[in-house]
């Protein structure tokens, strides 16, 4: 037993020992071939065998359960289906933005049940989150608020005035907020290898340590080329969200999505003198939405403080490893240390980061290709903790070759419905991913100058 990439995060250091499933070795046929063991993938498995037990399924990680986005996140269950809502909105419509919006609560619905029924040992909790905005922008929160409290599940939460969110979080840096009871969160690695648990459970397979280095397609069967011996299957499901622009681009995926970069920091565990000086009335979720580069925290179980900071930018090239910028950490961490001046006091125990999915319509992408013979989903832009599990169910639906409810939905992108929403890429523009890195960089830099016109930063 061991700890495996425990310098890639907090989670797969702190998560219990651990021993990888083996690789692939030889050959070996199943109906459906799954890349990638986080929670997209192994949501796949799982509920592909519990639909149909006579259905052959493996999983193949060129890593290990929960290496990439899964294991780096901050395992927060919030329904929030897109990245900006009123983009969204002008792009699919209100009925079609509401329709998402109702998935990602099912979704939340579906976590929670799940790990009920499965008995998972998850580290849930159900803490709630005060959503903030930046003193000026009050339009802004009017706005967001009336999004939240407009929806039947999130009607009872609370719309804070500056005053009140002054009190509850210890801080005069903010406008205003909105407290939601609805949102929880799980500790990613140890919910990523308990869906591995009750996936191997039901019947699938799971390879570790199996890169994939080729993929062929005769019209009939894939076949999956590892180091040491091939998968062939009827069926592909390409689980790799923030990775899969590193997929052949014959798989039909190239431009679909950018991977982006966050920085996370974990605290130690919060002594009471720690929480009286932190002075928040709510040990919950703290998310500030002022813009794309928001600051968040969520507390451990056993009472420690994980901040996302959200360097958010974008890969250069195939490099997975490109957020370690101490610049960018020392500069955040006194950010923090600006708007809760007790933050300067905690100790931090780990610092890491991780690459999330951008789609290029600010919502995230699941369909099949090759007719049916292949499906996918990517592109949470943060959120997928919850996303990517239900996303789960579809694709187990569209593997099997399952007409439900689930792949009816009008984001199924499924060749041939023009009734569906098609798979959106990336157009091959010169200077488009400059461009929108040079965007982030912006949203950085804006976000910065008005926390030092706060006397923030």
């Amino acid at each position: 037993m061991t700890h495996v990439h425990a310098d890639k995060s907090f989670w797969l250091a702190h998560s219990g020992d651990y021993e990888p499933s083996p690789p692939l070795r030889g050959s070996a046929d199943v109906d459906i071939a799954v890349i990638g063991a986080g929670f997209t993938g192994l949501s796949t498995a799982y509920n592909a065998r519990k639909a149909d037990a006579s259905a052959s399924v493996a999983v193949v990680d060129a890593e290990c359960v929960a290496y990439g986005a899964s294991g780096r996140t901050s395992g927060w269950l919030v329904p929030i289906p897109v990245l900006d809502p009123d983009t969204a909105r002008l792009l699919y419509g209100q009925n079609r933005l509401g329709e998402l919006q109702d998935f990602a609560w099912n979704g939340m619905d579906y976590v929670r049940d799940l790990i009920a029924r499965e008995n998972m040992d998850s580290d849930l909790e159900m803490p709630g989150v005060t959503f903030t905005m930046l003193r000026g922008h009050d339009k802004h929160l009017e706005k967001f608020a009336r999004y939240w409290t407009d929806q039947t599940r999130a009607n009872d939460s609370e719309v804070m005035d500056r005053a009140t969110v002054s009190q509850a979080l210890n801080s005069d840096a903010f406008c205003g907020g909105v407290r939601m009871p609805h949102t929880g969160q799980v500790n990613p690695v140890k919910h990523a290898r308990e869906l591995k648990r009750i996936a191997v459970a039901a019947g699938a397979q799971v390879y570790e340590q199996t890169p994939v280095l080729g993929v062929e397609d005769d019209g009939a069967r894939f076949t999956l080329r590892t180091p040491e011996g091939e998968l062939r299957a009827r069926h592909l499901v390409l689980a790799t969200n923030g990775f899969t622009h590193l997929l052949p681009p014959a798989l039909g995926l190239r431009r679909a999505q950018v991977p982006m970069h966050v920085y996370q920091l974990m605290t130690e565990p919060l002594t009471e003198a720690d929480w009286a000086a932190l002075g928040w009335k709510h040990r919950g979720q703290f998310y500030d939405k002022t813009s794309y580069c928001p600051a968040t925290c969520r507390p451990t179980v056993d009472g420690r403080l994980q901040f996302n900071l959200c360097d958010i930018y974008l890969g250069r090239g195939r490099s997975m490893e490109e957020a370690q910028r101490m610049t960018f950490y020392a500069s955040a961490e006194r950010m923090f240390e600006s708007v809760f001046p007790a933050f300067r006091n905690l100790r931090i125990a780990q610092r890491w980061s991780g690459a999330c999915s951008i789609p290029f319509d600010v919502r995230p992408q699941v369909g099949s290709l090759r007719g049916g013979r292949l499906s996918y989903a990517f592109g949470y832009s943060g959120a997928g903790v919850m996303m990517s599990q239900n996303f789960g169910r579809i694709l187990a639906d569209l593997a099997l070759q399952r007409s439900t409810a689930l792949t009816e939905q009008w984001f199924v992108a499924i060749e041939g419905r023009k009734e569906h929403a098609g798979q959106r890429r990336f157009p091959p523009l010169p200077g488009l991913i400059a461009g929108l890195r040079f965007f982030f960089q912006v949203q950085r830099a804006t976000a910065l100058a008005r926390r030092r016109r706060l006397g923030l930063a």
